[in-house]
């Protein structure tokens, strides 16, 4: 008779595919701080990823700089 396999549940998939993403650079980028000098017009400075926790700094992420298309 042949073995009988369990299917993944959903909550085991969504962490596995989650973590899958960040590790492919994929990241769910939050804004987290605008910084000490924040003004209307400015770049946010402080931004963290929502699944893994990484932290960056710097422009919106995933974005060119600016004055570049």
């Amino acid at each position: 008779m042949a073995r009988i396999l369990r299917f993944r549940s959903r909550d085991q998939l969504s962490g596995e595919r989650a973590r899958r993403q960040c590790q492919d650079g994929y990241h769910n980028w939050q804004l987290v701080d605008l910084g000490p000098h924040a003004a209307p017009g400015r770049t946010p400075s402080r931004w963290r990823c929502a699944r893994c926790g990484q932290e960056r700094e710097g422009a919106t992420p995933g974005t060119p700089p600016a004055g570049r298309s």
